[in-house]
C-alpha cells in the first residue's frame, strides 16, 4: 500500500467526519465515516497493514475528539483483529457484508465509549449512540463501493489473500 494516498485518504476522512457532523445527522447522531474508512483497509489490505492503517486511523480520530487519547484506536485496532482474521470467510465484495461489518463495528465502538464515559463521567446518549451505529451500516455500502474503485491508487492488490 502506498503510504501518501493513505495519509490523504485518513485526512479527508477525518476531515469529512469533523466537516459534515454538523450537517449529516439524524436525532443528533451522525455517522462514522472514519470508522468505515477503517473497515475498507480491514478488509482489503494485507494484515500487517491493515492492522497499522486501522490503528492510526483510530489515532487519528482521536486527536480531534474530546474523548481520551488512544480510545478509537484501541477500538479501531481491535476492530482490525477481528475483520483480518475473518475477512478469509466472508466475500469482501458484497455491500451486505459492508453493511453488516459496520453496523457490528460501530456498535462495538459504541459500546466502548459508553463503558468508557461510564467510568470517566462523560457517557454519550445510549440512543444516539445506537443511532449512530445504524447510520453508518446505512452508509457503509455505498462509501467502501467507492473506495474499492480507488484500490489500484492505494497500491492495493486486486487479487483475494488467502491467509
Amino acid at each position: 500500500m502506498r503510504l501518501l494516498p493513505y495519509i490523504l485518504l485518513g485526512y479527508i476522512a477525518v476531515g469529512m467526519q469533523v466537516g459534515l457532523s454538523g450537517y449529516v445527522h439524524l436525532g443528533g447522531a451522525a455517522p462514522n465515516i472514519v470508522l468505515i474508512v477503517a473497515i475498507f483497509f480491514a478488509l482489503f489490505a494485507q494484515k500487517e497493514t491493515a492492522l497499522i492503517s486501522c490503528f492510526t486511523l483510530g489515532l487519528m480520530q482521536d486527536l480531534l475528539t474530546q474523548q481520551r487519547l488512544g480510545l478509537y484506536a484501541l477500538s479501531y485496532g481491535l476492530l482490525a483483529i477481528v475483520v483480518v482474521s475473518t475477512a478469509a470467510m466472508v466475500y469482501r465484495e458484497h455491500p451486505f457484508t459492508h453493511a453488516a461489518i459496520a453496523l457490528a463495528a460501530s456498535l462495538f465502538t459504541s459500546i466502548l465509549l459508553i463503558i468508557h464515559g461510564a467510568i470517566f463521567g462523560s457517557a454519550p446518549g445510549f440512543g444516539t449512540s445506537m443511532l449512530s451505529a445504524i447510520l453508518t451500516g446505512f452508509l457503509a455500502p455505498a462509501i467502501i463501493w467507492g473506495l474499492m474503485k480507488l484500490r489500484p491508487v492505494l497500491g492495493m492488490r486486486i487479487a483475494r489473500r488467502w491467509t
